[in-house]
């Protein structure tokens, strides 16, 4: 049978560690909290909450800002839509210039006929919105044109440009003759209502 072993048996080699401060063993546990990281890379807190702090954006090339798509598609429609009123105007322009007097044109521009109900209703048919500066040399004042605007444009445009050449021909029946409506429309960019005035004469 073994003897029972002496308490001088259970000695060790090793060293004891110092005890331990409770306050650092708090400190580290609380570091190790706070360098935790939930599953989103967010920052766990003390209280097991995210702590959100503020990042410091490393210094060089950044994103450029990107553009809502609703700010954009506006103004590229825009733009096109100015474009597009532009290639218009100068459509317009070079049909006019395109626009040669023939024999036709000339006979009407020196007929001394008196201007007929008919006569107003197909130029006014065919007068562009440039009308208003043949009003003008006609001395109608802008607010004599404003006037007709308001008392026809329900009826349309063409109602409109009728009733101020109805007017002109009333006031001044004199002068009121094809021959000085075709100089002035020729004169005052409206040669296509001209050339058709004079296909027809």
């Amino acid at each position: 049978m073994s003897s029972p072993k002496n308490n001088n048996d259970l000695t060790t080699d090793a060293c004891p560690s110092p005890p331990r401060d409770n306050k650092d063993s708090c400190q580290s546990s609380e570091e190790e909290i706070d360098n935790k990281e939930g599953q989103n890379g967010e920052r766990i807190g003390r209280n097991g909450r995210p702590s959100y702090t503020k990042n410091t954006k490393p210094r060089g090339f950044t994103k450029a800002r990107r553009i809502s798509p609703a700010t954009v598609t506006p103004r590229i429609f825009m733009l096109e839509q100015k474009s597009f009123i532009i290639l218009m105007e100068r459509a317009k322009q070079s049909q006019k210039k395109d626009i040669i007097e023939t024999k036709a044109i000339k006979s009407l521009r020196e007929s001394r006929d008196p201007l007929t109900r008919e006569d107003l209703l197909f130029v006014a048919t065919h007068m562009d919105e440039n009308w208003q500066d043949v009003a003008r040399i006609l001395n109608y004042s802008d607010g004599q044109i404003q006037q007709f605007n308001i008392d026809h444009r329900h009826y349309g445009m063409k109602e409109v440009i009728y009733q101020f050449l109805l007017d002109w021909t009333q006031n001044e029946p004199a002068e009121a003759t094809v021959g000085t409506l075709c100089n002035l429309l020729w004169d005052h960019n409206q040669k296509d209502s001209v050339k058709r005035w004079s296909e027809k004469y």
